[in-house]
């Protein structure tokens, strides 16, 4: 992702989120203009198997303009009220091309 950034969007910068007890959303991009975009990211190839519990209530938690869970798994679905997960490629694509 960084590489991405820094070739596609060189003014958007690359953070991640931990709390103070321990949870954290793996990504984080300020994109300069709006909310940031919020990114979990998991190596899964069924997202409904994995317990995103913990994830998805920091992520709804966050300002962001987008909060995204990305995997191996090719099925878009909402799993919460503004969290979508989605391929990877399918979520480089929402995220650069928008």
């Amino acid at each position: 992702m960084r590489t991405l950034l820094s070739c596609l969007k060189p003014d958007w910068e690359l953070y991640y989120y931990q709390t103070i007890s321990g949870n954290e959303v793996d990504l984080i991009i300020d994109t300069g203009v709006g909310a940031p975009i919020a990114i979990e990211i998991k190596s899964t190839e069924d997202i409904s198997r994995v317990n995103l519990t913990p994830e998805i209530a920091l992520l709804e938690e966050l300002e962001a303009s987008k909060r995204l869970v990305l995997s191996q798994d090719p099925v878009t679905k909402k799993i919460s009220k503004n969290v979508i997960a989605m391929h990877w490629r399918a979520g480089l694509d929402e995220i650069f091309l928008g």
